[in-house]
């Protein structure tokens, strides 16, 4: 580590404390792959050794989705808190060891470079971040028996979704609309940097709302190489991938080698989820390590599909203009929230950020090849 990166790696241990909620006393193990930089795996253990807790580091060659080696289950089986560099929390495992013992896991998939970790995605305040989560919230939510959702693009998205007042509780349960995007209890999961989502649409709901009708023109898709530099015409396929919705259904995949991928694992598919970006110092388009495709980054939206047996698949919106019954929350890829008076007078306690700074975070020159 050069020493000027000094000052952002404690900001970004005490971020990672904070996300993680580690006590005095408390386990916490790191399954991490090869491709993550050791630096990481240092700076994850200087995290939890900060806050007085121990850690141990489980390193495998490659990682499988959805699953945990069973060579590590003793060390797991001992841990209060896990960090994990791939999908490991929706393993049977995970999920048992989080029912029985209360462990909180958190996900640093997109912090597998040391620049990444030490960026200022990770160090954003979470204070602020909760402020915007529940000022976005307080703008979908206003009391109503129901909704429209209403999505569209530069690209030709158009998408419409009808909510119940049902539908409006179930997402008002999600702890993340409530404001608690820590691990910071029992059963918890969170991710670095924070936060992930919270969702518009889920699939638990898609059994009895099947009213998502329209088209989706996707900008990116989660583990799909390219490059998007954040122009209206930019694109990181070979041709638009295109999905087309009927009563949540999908019923067409148009594009070029991009959709064929898709639409072989779209058999009887349907939409799965659709969720907002919060955090703005997230890049829109940098997947050179991770395969990340900028659905955390303030202003986006993932919308996901899945297909018969198939795990689902992100792709992202980065314009997106997004309504409820009219009301903006999402401007042209810029969440509405970023603008509230209330939002940017608490920004400016937490110098250097700054009215300036939540501008500036808004606007994306990314420019990344790779794959």
């Amino acid at each position: 580590m050069r020493y000027e990166q000094y000052p952002d790696f404690v900001a970004a241990c005490e971020a990672v404390g904070r996300i993680s909620g580690i006590q005095p006393g408390e386990k916490a193990v790191i399954l991490a792959e090869r491709k993550v930089e050791p630096e990481v795996i240092y700076a994850l253990w200087a995290a939890v050794q900060a806050k007085g807790g121990q850690a141990w580091a489980c390193l495998v060659e490659q990682a499988h989705e959805s699953h945990v080696p069973g060579v590590v289950a003793g060390v797991l089986a001992e841990a209060d808190v896990v960090f994990h560099s791939w999908v490991a929390a929706h393993s049977p495992e995970a999920n048992r060891l989080r029912r029985e013992r209360g462990q909180r896991w958190i996900a640093f998939a997109d912090c597998l470079t040391f620049d990444r970790f030490l960026s200022p995605a990770v160090r954003f305040p979470i204070d602020l971040m909760v402020a915007i989560i529940g000022t976005t919230w307080r703008l979908i939510d206003q009391g109503q028996q129901s909704s429209e959702l209403h999505i569209t693009d530069p690209k030709g998205t158009d998408l419409r979704l009808e909510l119940t007042r049902a539908d409006l509780d179930e997402l008002a349960a999600d702890r993340r609309w409530q404001g608690r995007i820590t691990a910071d209890a029992p059963q918890s999961r969170s991710q670095i940097p924070c936060p992930h989502g919270p969702n518009l649409f889920h699939v638990g709901q898609q059994m009895r709302n099947q009213t998502a009708t329209g088209v989706v023109r996707y900008d990116s898709i989660v583990g799909f190489g390219g490059s998007y530099s954040g122009g209206y015409g930019d694109s990181t396929f070979v041709a638009p991938v295109t999905i087309h919705f009927d009563r949540a259904q999908v019923t067409r995949v148009e594009g070029g080698w991009e959709a064929d991928v898709m639409r072989r694992n779209l058999e009887d598919g349907q939409l799965a989820e659709i969720g907002v970006g919060f955090n703005p110092k997230v890049p829109a388009y940098d997947g050179k390590f991770t395969g990340a495709a900028g659905g955390g980054r303030a202003g986006t939206l993932h919308i996901a599909t899945e297909g018969n047996g198939v795990e689902h698949a992100d792709g992202v919106l980065h314009q997106p203009t997004v309504t409820i019954d009219g009301r903006e929350i999402i401007r042209n890829g810029r969440l509405v929230a970023l603008d509230d008076p209330a939002i940017v007078e608490m920004a400016r306690r937490y110098p250097p950020l700054g009215e300036r700074w939540l501008w500036d975070a808004s606007e994306d020159r990314e420019d990344r090849t790779f794959r």
